[in-house]
């Protein structure tokens, strides 16, 4: 008889990495938006409204679901992978079973 292995998961691994309630990379793309504009125009106060003001629209959009900003993403590239239209209808035959 085989014997059962528990194998540990421990919490880290499973909770992703936030800053400031964004997944880090939407946060990293907001915070350079903010940043461009400040370097690109010299001016401060748009910068710090159009950082706030797309941290909010982040914010509101990932409340849902944390994962939807990358499905959107690679929508393009899955769409040439999986279309249903193109699909061929798939048929299961079920064998007896010799237990």
């Amino acid at each position: 008889m085989r014997r059962r292995t528990v194998h540990r998961v421990h919490a880290v691994v499973n909770r992703r990495l936030c800053i400031w309630g964004l997944d880090r990379r939407v946060w990293i793309a907001v915070a350079s938006s903010g940043a461009t504009t400040w370097l690109l125009t010299d001016a401060f106060v748009p910068a710090v409204l159009l950082y706030v003001v797309f941290y909010l629209a982040a914010r509101m959009v990932t409340a849902g679901d944390p994962q939807w900003p990358q499905v959107v993403a690679h929508s393009r590239t899955l769409r040439r992978v999986y279309d249903v239209g193109q699909s061929q209808p798939v048929v299961l035959v079920r064998t007896p079973s010799c237990d």
